[in-house]
């Protein structure tokens, strides 16, 4: 572990053998470490029929990536993200794209769905 000069603070937090740095980040009030913990998910009881197939479960990866998202929309920055199939890219766009439909910010999103069949002609 790296210690930064003149004091006893770690500049790397405490891991343990199958931990990555990743597990980690900065909390900006304090300057500590901490770990990412997904947000907490309650269940829509108040929804008689709920439709399943649109529920989005926040987990830590998709948490850490809306908190990238969300650095670089406050920003003004695109970003692209890519992945293996799988890899909850559209789930993390649409609970980021929610996040922000939820404050007062003027935004339309519009979705297009790509595939391998996709060619470049279809989307000009």
């Amino acid at each position: 572990i790296i210690t930064t000069a003149g004091n006893n603070k770690t500049a790397l937090p405490t891991m343990q053998e199958t931990d990555t740095l990743f597990e980690f980040k900065v909390n900006s009030d304090s300057m500590e470490w901490e770990r990412w913990v997904a947000p907490t998910w309650e269940y829509p009881s108040t929804v008689d029929d709920p439709d399943f197939s649109s529920m989005l479960v926040p987990t830590v990866e998709t948490t850490r990536a809306s908190y990238i998202l969300s650095n670089l929309h406050r920003k003004r920055k695109g970003a692209l993200m890519t992945g293996s199939s799988g890899t909850a890219k559209t789930s993390t766009a649409l609970m980021f794209f929610d996040s922000v439909q939820n404050t007062n910010e003027a935004m339309r999103i519009k979705k297009i769905c790509f595939s391998s069949a996709t060619t470049p002609f279809m989307t000009q």
